[in-house]
């Protein structure tokens, strides 16, 4: 397999042609723009020369790569407007060149001025745009395509809090706390024997995969309100006593006593059937 340097011949230098030609003169003079890579001086004489007779042809370089681009000089009895229209357009090397004959450079052209280089940006001038970004975003304001500033909108009203539920007391159930943590709902109802007593259910924590125990405490509920009332006023008097604990009753709380209930019956429904 060939290396590319050896598939593109390089263009013949231009030291050689210096002696025979200048390229500063422009009689009959002509540029040749598009060529191929592969097109060297001598090859471009040759395809020159089936139009009209060359007196020299030269493809400039960047050391020894072609830049695709050359002048060719012909004869002075040539007719140079005649060749141009012949030899424009036509393929050489696998490309269409183009053909021009040559122009003076404009010498009284003002030159392009050097471009200045950019300021590099500061640390002031980040935090300045972040800065205008989010004052942007804080009022609401939308940006088009272009970013320029779209119709704002209004800025979204503040959420209210949520106003808190006051806790509500029950009107039949009592909570009593520190309890035993042997303490049975048969042994809290007995507590309460001298009223009338509808449930006693000790709130229990539920573990998967372990028996329920108790928390140390539950909730007694009463067939009514004045039993609720007249329990409350006694043991207030004549603290109840268990097991040596001094028992604390008070009014329980209605969604308290509900969900301790609701444990409750999850809990003894899990030991039936474990047991089962």
């Amino acid at each position: 397999m060939s290396s590319p340097a050896a598939a593109s011949p390089a263009p013949q230098s231009d030291a050689a042609s210096d002696s025979k030609v200048s390229f500063n003169d422009l009689t009959q003079k002509v540029f040749v723009g598009n060529l191929a890579f592969s097109i060297t001086n001598q090859s471009l004489t040759e395809a020159f020369n089936n139009v009209a007779k060359v007196k020299e042809a030269r493809v400039l370089t960047r050391g020894r790569r072609s830049l695709g681009y050359g002048f060719v000089v012909f004869e002075d009895d040539v007719d140079l407007e005649s060749a141009v229209a012949s030899l424009s357009k036509m393929n050489l090397g696998g490309r269409e060149i183009n053909v021009e004959i040559a122009r003076p450079i404009d010498k009284d052209r003002a030159p392009r001025p050097p471009r200045q280089p950019r300021n590099p940006r500061s640390a002031a001038d980040g935090d300045e745009k972040a800065s205008r970004f989010n004052n942007r975003r804080s009022k609401g304001q939308n940006s088009d395509e272009n970013g320029d500033e779209a119709s704002s909108r209004p800025p979204r009203s503040k959420r209210q809090p949520r106003e808190r539920r006051k806790p509500i007391d029950s009107d039949t159930s009592v909570f009593v706390a520190n309890l035993p943590f042997s303490t049975r709902n048969e042994n809290l109802k007995e507590l309460f024997s001298d009223f009338e007593v509808t449930e006693a259910r000790i709130a229990l924590s539920i573990v998967p995969r372990r028996p329920p125990r108790s928390r140390g405490f539950g909730f007694v509920t009463f067939s009514s309100h004045e039993e609720q009332q007249r329990a409350l006023k006694a043991t207030t008097e004549n603290p109840l006593v268990l097991e040596n604990r001094e028992l604390s009753v008070k009014p329980a709380l209605a969604s308290e006593s509900t969900d301790a209930a609701a444990e409750s019956t999850e809990a003894a429904a899990e030991t039936t059937e474990t047991s089962a």
